[in-house]
C-alpha cells in the first residue's frame, strides 16, 4: 500500500463524502487507503460510510477524542507507506493528492508536504508559517509594514516551518523518530499542527509547501464547535503558548506576547475581536494565562 488518508469525521457525514468522492475520482497513479475515523457522531450513522463506500476502512470511537488522538487511532489503523491526514472540508479537482504523492516518494528529506490550500472561490488560503519565536515575530512586525517581501511565493517549492493541519503528507516510518514515537496528541483541538510541525523538523527534515499545486479547503467547516470564532481563537492561543513555554520557556513566550500586543493594538484596529483579543495577551504577559 503506497498511501493511507485518514479523515476525521464528527457529525460531517456530507462534507466527507464530497472529499471521498473527490478522491476516488481525481486520484491516480497511487494505491491508497481511504481511512474513517468517526469521533462519536451523533448525527448520522458513521456505518453509512461503509454503505456508500464499502472500500473505507471505518474506525468508531466511542467518545470524542478530538483531532490529534483521533488521528494517531487513524495512523495506527494504517497499510500506508506514506500517510495523508486530510480534513473532511477539503476537496480536490485534478490529481493533487498523487502528484503531491510522487513528489515525497522521490524526496527523502521532506518531513511534511502539502500543496497550496485555496478558498473554494479560488484565493489562496492560510498554508504555512514560521515558528513562534521571538525573531519570526519581529519579523511578523516588519512583514505586516510591507517592509519584507516574501520571496517564498515565486517558487515551485517552498520550505517552511508549520504546515496547515488541513493536509500534512509524511513517510509513516518517520513517526518512530519523532519525540514519543507518536504525533502529539495532548491538545484536543487547535495548534496540534505547530506542534507536529515542530516534531518534524527537530528531528532534521524538511517541510514543504507545493505552490503550483492546490486544494479546495472550506475553512472551519470540519469542526462543529458551539462558540464564537474569538473562543476558537483563545483555544489555538493556550495551546500555542504552551507549546511556546515548554520549548523555549516563559520568558520568550511573555516576550512574544508583547510582541503580539504591540500587533493588535498598533496594526489591528479594525479586527473583529481586537479587544478580546489584547486582553489575552496582556493576562498571559501579568498572569500566565490566557
Amino acid at each position: 500500500m503506497d498511501l493511507s488518508i485518514i479523515i476525521i469525521n464528527y457529525n460531517t457525514f456530507g462534507l466527507t463524502c464530497q472529499c471521498i468522492e473527490s478522491i476516488y475520482k481525481y486520484t491516480d497513479d497511487v494505491l491508497f487507503e481511504i481511512i474513517i475515523v468517526d469521533n462519536a457522531s451523533t448525527i448520522d450513522d458513521p456505518k453509512l460510510f461503509k454503505v456508500k463506500y464499502p472500500d473505507v476502512i471505518l474506525v468508531e470511537n466511542e467518545k470524542n477524542l478530538g483531532f490529534a488522538k483521533g488521528n494517531n487511532k487513524g495512523i495506527e489503523n494504517s497499510n500506508g507507506k506514506f500517510v495523508l491526514l486530510l480534513n473532511s472540508d477539503t476537496y480536490q479537482e485534478y490529481n493533487c493528492i498523487g502528484n503531491v504523492y510522487n513528489f515525497i516518494r522521490i524526496n527523502k528529506d521532506i518531513g511534511i508536504i502539502s500543496p497550496q490550500l485555496k478558498y473554494p472561490k479560488g484565493e489562496n488560503q492560510w498554508t504555512s508559517g514560521m515558528f513562534p519565536t521571538f525573531k519570526n515575530e519581529l519579523k511578523e512586525l516588519v512583514r505586516y509594514n510591507k517592509l519584507l517581501k516574501n520571496e517564498s511565493s515565486f517558487c515551485y517549492e517552498s520550505k517552511v516551518d508549520v504546515i496547515s493541519g488541513a493536509f500534512m503528507m509524511f513517510e509513516k516510518n518517520n513517526i518512530s523518530k519523532i519525540e514519543g514515537e507518536k504525533l502529539f496528541d495532548g491538545f484536543f483541538m487547535y495548534a496540534e499542527d505547530l506542534v507536529w510541525s515542530y516534531q518534524f523538523k527537530k528531528i532534521g527534515l524538511n517541510n514543504i509547501v507545493l505552490k503550483n499545486e492546490y486544494l479546495f479547503h472550506i475553512k472551519g467547516a470540519s469542526f462543529n464547535l458551539a462558540n464564537d470564532d474569538y473562543n476558537k481563537y483563545k483555544l489555538n492561543l493556550r495551546n500555542e503558548f504552551f507549546f511556546i513555554v515548554k520549548e523555549q520557556g516563559v520568558f520568550i513566550a511573555k516576550l512574544i506576547a508583547i510582541l503580539r500586543l504591540i500587533n493588535y493594538s498598533l496594526l489591528f484596529r479594525s479586527h473583529n475581536n481586537r479587544k478580546q483579543i489584547v486582553k489575552s495577551y496582556i493576562n498571559f504577559i501579568f498572569r500566565k494565562t490566557i
